[in-house]
């Protein structure tokens, strides 16, 4: 799944939110299926609880939770940007908060107009900065929607002062040349909109056809269709890994212990344990993306995360692919229906001993197991009571 984070001013962008939840997603994620992919717009409009805090504490649970949805988002960024400069927060409340961002320092020295020069920058502005102009984040995966020419002739006076900022507007156009200026042409995409007699905005079908086919493109990239479900899985990891790698940084001690154990010619096992949310997935995922090229054969299996992953059969059976894909051999010749358990098993070994006769020492194959404890109830994963060696926690 490819987490979006949707920045933009909430007051005068309602329209185009849920234009892009009700009509743009679910026609994208249609045809991304077929990429084996999904997407999700991460909108944060709808508020955050801040129940029982003053309002310094609110502002900055608030915009914590805000710059952690864009890490957790990245390299996947878009902006909508209209006629508002947006909610101005003060600088003492970012100070405040840049210890506990993954990007904190790097946002403070690559953009230290910010926090030298005028106070109250909008949160939108700060969002923007942080998402896309860092100098360590590749310049890419981002588009910014301008609406332009907006067409105010039907409009009342209550619904200008919810379309239109006139205090910042300086600021406003000032982000705006700065985002033309570093960003390609292509990231940049214009277009119109009126304002209807009930305040409600209208924006043509061409120009939803047109933020739908930049937000299709920049989503799909150079992906090719797959067809094998299995084949689906794969790429769609590989995809993650590729993404996710761009912002991993540290636990170089366990990627070293890691190495070790696997250029060890005596190594069969080794066991990654941890509470939930240590890492160890996101570990695992850089690991198999640091070694998928090399000559060894490298399978990451994120258990559990499709339901032909969640027993014995369809496990062996994408490894079983995956072995294919990299090097030709097919340890299966039938469907696990057409045999007995004894002979599926028996020929998922001949295959592995076809690779080992092949390769004569070679080559190895590295299997990654994600989340095997969802197996417990398995009997081929009961064994794995014995495993001892332990180097992530």
């Amino acid at each position: 799944m490819k987490k979006i984070f949707i920045s933009s001013t909430f007051k005068d962008m309602q329209s185009e939110r849920d234009i892009l939840h009700e009509q743009i997603l679910p026609f994208i994620n249609e045809k991304l299926s077929k990429y084996g992919e999904t997407a999700l717009g991460i909108d944060l409009r709808w508020g955050i609880s801040t129940e029982k805090m003053s309002e310094e504490e609110a502002e900055i649970k608030a915009f914590s939770v805000c710059f952690d949805e864009i890490d957790d988002s990245r390299p996947y960024f878009i902006a909508f940007i209209g006629e508002r400069y947006g909610y101005p927060v003060k600088s003492e409340i970012i100070q405040k908060i840049l210890p506990t961002l993954k990007y904190g320092e790097d946002f403070k020295q690559s953009q230290k107009a910010i926090f030298e020069g005028t106070d109250n920058r909008s949160i939108t502005e700060l969002e923007i900065r942080y998402g896309c102009f860092l100098k360590k984040i590749p310049k890419s995966h981002f588009l910014f929607f301008f609406r332009e020419n907006l067409d105010l002739s039907g409009a009342s006076d209550e619904s200008r002062e919810t379309y239109l900022d006139h205090d910042r507007l300086d600021d406003l156009k000032k982000l705006k040349r700065e985002i033309v200026e570093v960003f390609s042409e292509e990231a940049c995409v214009s277009y119109s909109a009126s304002i209807n007699k009930d305040g409600s905005l209208n924006i043509a079908n061409t120009d939803i056809n047109k933020i739908e086919a930049a937000l299709f493109k920049m989503l799909v990239g150079n992906s090719k269709v797959v067809h094998n479900h299995l084949d689906l899985i794969r790429e769609q990891f590989d995809k993650r890994a590729n993404d996710k790698h761009h912002f991993y940084f540290g636990r170089e001690k366990s990627f070293l212990d890691l190495n070790n154990f696997i250029g060890d010619k005596h190594s069969q096992i080794m066991l990654l344990s941890g509470k939930s949310g240590s890492g160890k997935t996101t570990f695992l995922t850089e690991a198999y993306y640091r070694h998928k090229d090399c000559n060894d054969v490298f399978i990451y299996v994120p258990i559990g995360t499709d339901s032909c992953l969640d027993n014995d059969y369809g496990i062996l059976a994408y490894i079983n692919r995956c072995l294919f894909k990299k090097t030709n051999i097919q340890c299966f010749k039938s469907k696990r229906d057409q045999q007995s358990e004894e002979h599926f098993i028996d020929d998922f070994s001949r295959g592995i001993h076809e690779f080992a006769v092949k390769y004569n020492g070679s080559r190895k194959i590295v299997l990654i197991l994600d989340a095997v404890d969802r197996l417990y109830a398995s009997k081929a994963v009961a064994s794995l009571s014995f495993l001892t060696t332990v180097i992530f926690k």
